[in-house]
Order: structure tokens, then sequence, then C-alpha cells
């Protein structure tokens, strides 16, 4: 089994994908017109961004009807001990809090078999503040903090050292840093259940 959890408007073919019970997500059994919609495979995962950059990100996150197989969040994820293969985040993880990315890094060593891989992608705080300084561009404000349009919108500083840390502390082992697909600063780590 493969978790994609947190999929917003990525719906992930050969994946559960995972997100929260909110009003403009629907699950794919109720809705299935809308899978066709933001189907998807992990090689192509940006494809409906493709030749977009930051000027298309400037409004911030449009609220959008979504789908997901199954509702759940890192800190419930709907699966049985020792029964997933992969967990894959993108630009998600950034929206807990220490304690609760703490919890969260838990419960995906819960699920996950033994020798399971663990990606999560997320911004790069250093970067950014590197380009904002560079640029005086106000997008790179929003990207370190985070939208602010929710309960949800905020950011928390995660750099690799801290990610790394964090899910050491889980039980897991860094084993790659892959290419970051984003034209905005941001970095993916792959970690092995251990």
């Amino acid at each position: 089994m493969k978790l994609h959890v947190g999929c917003g408007s990525i719906y992930l073919e050969g994946w559960v994908n995972v997100d929260l019970p909110l009003p403009h997500v629907a699950l794919a059994k109720d809705e299935p017109y809308l899978v066709h919609e933001f189907i998807t495979t992990e090689d192509k995962y940006y494809a409906r961004h493709e030749g977009k950059g930051v000027n298309d990100w400037r409004k911030g996150p449009q609220t959008v009807k979504t789908v997901c197989d199954v509702y759940g969040s890192f800190e419930f994820l709907p699966a049985r001990p020792l029964s997933v293969d992969v967990i894959l985040s993108r630009q998600c993880f950034e929206h807990l809090t220490i304690e609760t990315a703490r919890r969260s890094l838990k419960e995906c060593a819960r699920v996950l078999k033994w020798g399971g891989i663990l990606k999560l992608d997320l911004p790069d705080p250093e970067k950014t503040v590197e380009l904002y300084k560079e640029t005086g561009d106000a997008f790179y404000v929003r990207h370190l903090f985070g939208p602010r349009q929710n309960e949800f919108g905020f950011h928390t500083f995660y750099n690799r050292e801290t990610l790394t840390k964090l899910a050491a502390d889980a039980g897991f082992n860094i084993v790659a840093e892959n290419p970051n697909q984003h034209p905005y600063p941001a970095f993916e780590l792959e970690f092995v259940r251990s």
C-alpha cells in the first residue's frame, strides 16, 4: 500500500490519497468525476502546473473542490500497523507544529513496514530568505510564513537538519535528497523505516 498524505488537488493513481475532512474535500466514491479532473501519476505529479512560476502563485492557494480516497491526517493515518510500503507528502508537512510533527512521524513509523519509505517535500526556508534578500519580492515572505488564510495556513521552519533529527527520533534514517520539483525553493528528503 502507498499513502499520499495531504493530497489536495493532486490525486495520485495507484495510491491511497488521504486528506482532511474539510468542506471542500470530497471522497472519490461520492464524487468520482473529481478523480478524473485531478488524477495524475507520480512521474507527472505537477503536470497541471507545467510552465507556471512564482507569478502564478502570488495570490496564494485557491480553495477548490478536491478529492481523496479516505479522510485522515498525519496524526491519524488510515492504515494498519506495518501495512504501508511508501508514504509521500508534498508541500504539506510544513503546516505541522513541531509537537504535531513528532506525533505524526511516530504515526508514520507505526504504519510503515520495516524498510518502508517516507518522502517529505517542504519549502526551503534558508533559500527562501536568500531569494527575498536578493529580490525583495513579497512572494518569498508568504512562501516562508505560509498563506495565513485559515488555521492550517502557517508554516513551521523545517530545514534539512531539523527534519532529519525529528525523523531519526521516530526511527527513520535518511537515504536521499530528491530533486526539487518546484519553481520556488523546496527540498524533498527520503527516509527509510529502520
